[in-house]
């Protein structure tokens, strides 16, 4: 009895040690296991921007906590070591950077322009060796380009069959390069002696404008050097961005100021499709005075226009158009794109983020994604080259990129790019697009056509009327602006009258500088119809039948500041005390209009002061039930805001305008937490789903056999759901790149899709290119992989298998008589160990007997 206490005293000692010991862990789980609420607006309370040109100064801030995001690109092949390398930074990748080089391909009023030849702008294809320029110029942080489209975006999947054929055709070949530019220097009466070129008897003179603020400057010179060896005498032109612009897109392009010019854009968001480019950087649609005197062929022009307006009817027409584009525009060759940057993008690893897959983080999906992964709340530090550069206003205000990463947390939008996805997604309200560009949609006769701002009331637009698409928003989450006033149907209507107003030559507030892009939106703008509270249509002319998103964008009539802001500026600006744009502010001696700091802020002040006497409300916005206690109400509210944040900007976005310091260079953004939205919204976009793909399958195969790959599909280290697999096509090129076979493989499981060649792709002997492209339905990026196959005729292939599994056999044989003189050693030493053993067992056998014997013996002799 006693020893059965004992034990039950020991086991429940046990337990109660047990439980003591749980129960940290199980508070700790129950702790962790609770989700975190999402708060109204963003994850956190604060984000500082502040500037540091400095990227090496801006990683070792990143790597002692002092800054949490750097908001440009790293373009140091070493910090980006450092930065892999540091468990305190992590980074996302962005692709939307390129280079290119440009030619002036006007004729010269005085003296020789080489590049007015088409032929020769082809050539420079093959004296550029691109894979130099990627792998020792840019340090393996960038890839080969040949053609305008991403090759991380969409568009190159779809082309893929024109865009190899061509990296194959223009592939690095200096002297073929050198052969066309000699033929056609003589055909234009050019003389080659003593190793340069002399036109009229000068030498022939090639000014290369070489911009200095990154890579460029070194691509410039490569590509200089290489002129120079093809006999041209060149003038290295180095500038700025602010030395170079006049020279390149405003000068006279005739009078030869430069030949050619170091290029480089960037796509901040991604291109679901590229109709534009041909037009955009081969003819006269493009940017630039020198665009002007391109001549392209007329097929070229015809097509490129075809794209620009959306002239087709069905995807595969679209293609067709685009492929044969992208072959005329190397012919033409006004410009020769060069490579795809890669960009990395660096963060503090406690930090979860999302970032776009062109633009990195100069979109605004990252400020509202933007977490510490242990907390809600915290303050962000964000390191950006540029801070606070020009006057902010919402009608021709700044448009530097750097003033655009802080405006972008203030405001808002129906819609907003999907970051990896390209395209727009739903923000503020929900959306549907419907297209008829053949038959046309009708208008609602009730619907707005527009603000007449002669007669001063609003038109319907009647009877008969189609547009060719319409865009439905419903759903609409409107809350309030950061004044406090809520937002209304007249706050978009307000919108809809101030582009009228902006365009009327003989109006107060006609601005030549948006003249043009306000005047394209309205002509194709056909009427808005108010639905209900929560819904409305826009309808319009605008169409793009691959990616209805971008009608939906097009459409975005949202209002990110209030109608009362704007009666504010219209007065300053009617008065001509302020200007809306940059160019109104030089033409007529004016402040160009800020509502955050600066001179116009005490002007829109003592405006803002009349507006409250008068409770004013603009004459468009009477029809939609404004009143002047409302009118009233609102401009009260506006005053108590600016006297409490000293500046105007009121918007609507998740984060509201804290503090902007000019001088300094700082700006801070806070949490907005009336902003109607939860933080979580787009949660599910931290992290970019990325497909990486490898392929599985014979290297050789016999003429005319049938041959399966296996394409094998991975999310990380786990298999790429099948559900997410949108297509899995394939290419087979043989060695001068002509397309043998395409086609799609079958998807058979997560992770696993599988690719079969017949008998007729594999027909001729010969080597061979299979590309194989994954595309997600999450991610615009596609996954491409590529391999070489070898087809050899049957008597070949039985003689090299032969020899194959000779020589296999072979390595197998002299592996075993190596196996085999090992165990030998092995079992010879394993023998003289015996032998030592039982030599040693021999002794101990007769020591045992010797001690057996005296044992026996010693009775006796002590006996005796």
């Amino acid at each position: 009895m006693q020893s059965k206490n004992l034990n039950l005293k020991k086991v429940a000692l046990s337990i109660l040690l047990i439980a003591l010991f749980l129960l940290p862990l199980m508070s700790f789980t129950f702790a962790s296991a609770a989700p975190e609420e999402a708060p109204n607006g963003p994850w956190v309370d604060e984000i500082v921007f502040f500037e540091e040109p400095d990227e090496n100064k801006v990683i070792d801030m990143l790597e002692k906590g002092d800054a949490h995001i750097y908001l440009y690109l790293i373009t140091d092949p070493a910090n980006f070591e450092k930065v892999k390398k540091s468990p305190n930074i992590d980074y996302r990748i962005a692709y939307g950077l390129y280079n290119e080089l440009t030619f002036n391909p006007a004729e010269f009023v005085t003296g020789f322009n080489p590049f007015h030849n088409k032929r020769i702008r082809e050539a420079m294809n093959y004296i550029v060796d691109r894979e130099y320029i990627a792998n020792e110029i840019m340090h393996g942080m960038a890839i080969p380009k040949w053609v305008s489209i991403i090759s991380a975006f969409p568009e190159y999947g779809r082309l893929a069959d024109v865009i190899k054929a061509i990296e194959f055709k223009y592939r690095y070949n200096f002297e073929k390069g050198k052969e066309i530019v000699f033929e056609e220097m003589k055909k234009m009466g050019a003389e080659f002696k003593d190793g340069k070129w002399y036109y009229n008897g000068e030498p022939v003179v090639i000014k290369v404008v070489i911009r200095t603020e990154d890579e460029r400057k070194f691509i410039g010179d490569y590509f200089a050097s290489q002129l120079e060896k093809l006999g041209f005498t060149v003038e290295r032109l180095f500038k700025s961005r602010k030395e170079a612009s006049p020279i390149v897109f405003a000068s006279d392009p005739r009078q030869g100021e430069w030949h050619v010019y170091t290029g480089g854009w960037i796509s901040t968001t991604i291109d679901v499709v590229n109709n534009w480019d041909p037009g955009f950087f081969y003819t006269p649609l493009g940017y630039g005075t020198y665009m002007q005197y391109t001549e392209p062929d007329p097929r070229l022009m015809e097509v490129s226009t075809k794209l620009w307006n959306g002239e087709y009817k069905t995807e595969e027409e679209r293609l067709e158009l685009m492929r044969e584009a992208l072959i005329l525009c190397m012919k033409d060759s006004v410009r020769i794109f060069l490579v795809d940057q890669i960009s990395p993008y660096p963060f503090r690893s406690e930090l979860s983020v999302a970032a776009d897959l062109s633009g990195g983080f100069s979109g605004p999906m990252w400020l509202r994604t933007i977490r510490f992964k242990d907390k809600v709340g915290g303050t962000v530090k964000a390191a950006s080259k540029g801070v606070l550069v020009d006057p902010w206003n919402p009608v021709a205000g700044t448009n530097w990129l750097y003033d655009s990463l802080v405006m972008q947390a203030t405001t808002d939008g129906f819609v907003v790019t999907h970051p990896f996805l390209g395209g727009y997604i739903s923000n503020r309200a929900e959306f549907e697009v419907e297209q008829n560009p053949e038959e046309g949609i009708p208008v609602p006769p009730d619907a707005y056509a527009k603000w007449d701002t002669e007669a001063r009331k609003w038109v319907k637009v009647g009877e008969g009327v189609k547009a060719k698409a319409k865009v439905t928003f419903y759903n609409i989450q409107w809350g309030p602006y950061h004044d406090g006033t809520q937002m209304t149907i007249a706050d978009i209507m307000n919108g809809i009258a101030m582009n009228f107003e902006l365009v009327d030559p003989d109006g107060p507030l006609f601005d030549e500088e948006v003249q043009d892009t306000v005047g394209e939106w309205l002509s194709l703008f056909k009427g808005i119809r108010i639905v209900d509270d929560n819904t409305i249509e826009i309808y319009t002319d605008y169409t793009e039948l691959t990616e209805p998103s971008y009608v939906a964008s097009w459409a975005d009539v949202w209002a990110s500041l209030p109608w009362h802001v704007y009666a504010m500026m219209n007065r300053a600006v009617a008065k001509e005390r302020l200007a809306y744009s940059s160019t109104a502010s030089e033409t007529k001696g004016l402040p160009w209009l800020n509502l955050i700091a600066g001179e116009s802020l005490p002007i829109l002040e003592e405006e803002l002061e009349g507006l409250i006497a008068e409770s004013y409300v603009p004459d468009w916005l009477v029809e939609f039930g404004v009143t002047p206690d409302e009118a009233a109400a609102r401009y009260a509210a506006l005053k108590a805001f600016y006297e409490e944040r000293g500046h105007f900007w009121a918007g609507n976005g998740p984060y509201y305008l804290y503090m902007a310091d000019f001088t300094a260079h700082q700006a801070s953004v806070r949490a907005f937490r009336d902003y109607p939205m939860k933080a979580d919204k787009f949660a599910y976009l931290s992290e970019p789903p990325v497909p990486k793909t490898t392929l599985k399958g014979p290297e050789t195969l016999m003429q005319a056999s049938t041959a399966d790959y296996d394409i094998i599909i991975k999310l990380g280290d786990k298999p790429y759901p099948a559900a997410w697999i949108s297509k899995v096509t394939y290419l087979v090129l043989d060695a001068e790149a002509n397309v043998v076979a395409k086609g799609e493989g079958t998807v058979l499981e997560d992770g696993l899709a599988r690719i079969r060649l017949d008998p007729i792709v594999t027909a001729a002997p010969g080597t061979y290119t299979m590309l194989v492209v994954v595309t997600s339905t999450q991610i615009a990026m596609p996954s491409v992989v590529e391999t070489s196959i070898t087809v050899e005729s049957l008597k070949a292939y039985i003689d090299n298998s032969l020899a194959t599994a000779k020589s296999e056999l072979q390595a197998l044989v002299s592996g075993v008589k190596s196996d085999l003189q090992g165990v030998k050693a092995d079992l010879s030493s394993e023998i003289d160990a015996l032998r030592a053993q039982l030599g040693t067992i021999q002794m101990i056998a007769i020591v045992a007997v010797i001690i057996a014997i005296i044992a026996v013996a010693l009775p006796f002799v002590v006996k005796k």
